[in-house]
């Protein structure tokens, strides 16, 4: 399987926010017809090395839950299928009305069979971003994935309107789970010549020898979603130290940290940078300038992830992954200091396992 384009802190805010818009506008393991709507709140995604990582938050439900019904209904088994999602998905959330009209139509006027299949869609009750939403969606539209920069064509949307209407005898090559992923989006009851795809991601990744090219992580509840896959990432690096020595991660969403996590992180970086070199970047790091006034922040007071049975990394990783309640971290800035102090969280207590990378 071919690995996805690796993608940056800007381009993970924007795939999160078309994540988190589109796995919210319906239930997507519902079947055609059924318009109830979904509840996803945040999104976000971490790429290291080549693989994609995604998490939602978990208070009232499950939003990894929903973000996998979403992608699975596409069906994700590779990086091409992935970024189709995302095209089609920003192309539906972002259609201009009047386009889609004119289009439609057009090929009402000079195709008489889909004149008779057609099933026509109300476009004032299309699915668009929300407001806050649209904030990410506009605000970094110069650094989108490189697969969003070309929209749609005419030719394009027509296809889609071909997808959505009712199947014809010169369609003997119909993609019937596209036809069905673009009903579901738009609300169409129409279930004939519509298949729901059963392709990937079929579970949680369990561990990150066990990843592929995208891969949803499952959540903690009371964690929020960013701590959620520091914290899957963490397993890996503490237990296979050597792989990860030196790599950088890339973290971003479709909201900013809260406080209490962007505290959290603060610490968790140096501590991972000091045992084994490693940064984490996060997207205020070149859009500082602008950041508050594009994503808005996280709100909510989440836990520390707990991880029982830790290997030996040095206090710092105890104190993080302790499973408390968030709060300023006043406990770790206390302890902090430089690492040849012995209270320091960063220092290295003679333990089994790896020190810092020095």
């Amino acid at each position: 399987m071919e690995s996805i384009s690796p993608l940056r802190g800007n381009e993970l805010c924007y795939i999160s926010t078309i994540i988190k818009s589109a796995a919210a506008i319906t239930d997507w393991d519902a079947a055609l017809g059924n318009n109830k709507a979904g509840k996803v709140q945040e999104v976000q995604c971490m790429q290291i090395k080549d693989q994609l990582f995604i998490a939602g938050n978990f208070y009232r439900i499950d939003e990894g839950a929903a973000i996998k019904s979403y992608l699975s209904s596409f069906g994700i088994t590779n990086r091409y299928d992935f970024e189709s999602c995302m095209q089609y998905s920003h192309e539906l959330l972002t259609m201009n009305n009047e386009r889609w009209l004119k289009i439609q139509n057009k090929k009402e006027t000079d195709d008489a069979t889909f004149n008779l299949k057609k099933i026509k869609i109300d476009v004032h009750t299309m699915p668009k971003y929300s407001g806050q939403d649209n904030l990410v969606i506009h605000g970094f539209a110069e650094s989108k994935p490189v697969f969003l920069m070309e929209a749609f064509g005419d030719d394009k949307i027509g296809a889609i309107m071909d997808l959505l209407a009712k199947p014809r005898k010169d369609q003997p090559n119909r993609n019937e789970k596209l036809s069905w992923f673009l009903r579901r989006f738009l609300g169409v009851a129409e279930s004939l010549g519509a298949v729901k795809a059963t392709g990937g991601p079929h579970g949680y990744v369990g561990s990150f020898s066990e990843s592929k090219d995208v891969n949803i992580v499952k959540s903690e509840k009371g964690v929020h979603a960013e701590l959620v896959l520091l914290s899957f990432l963490t397993r890996a690096v503490v237990d296979s130290p050597d792989k990860f020595y030196g790599q950088t991660v890339y973290l971003g969403g479709s909201k900013n940290t809260c406080l209490w996590c962007k505290a959290w992180m603060d610490h968790y970086r140096k501590w991972i940078k000091e045992w084994f070199s490693m940064k984490l970047i996060l997207p205020n790091e070149y859009t500082h300038e602008i950041e508050a006034l594009i994503r808005p922040h996280g709100s909510g007071a989440g836990n520390r992830p707990k991880w029982e049975g830790m290997a030996y990394a040095g206090e710092s990783a105890k104190a993080l992954f302790n499973g408390s309640a968030g709060g300023n971290y006043a406990d770790l800035a206390d302890l902090e200091g430089p690492a040849d102090n012995p209270n320091s969280l960063l220092a290295w207590r003679d333990a089994p396992g790896p020190g810092p990378a020095h």
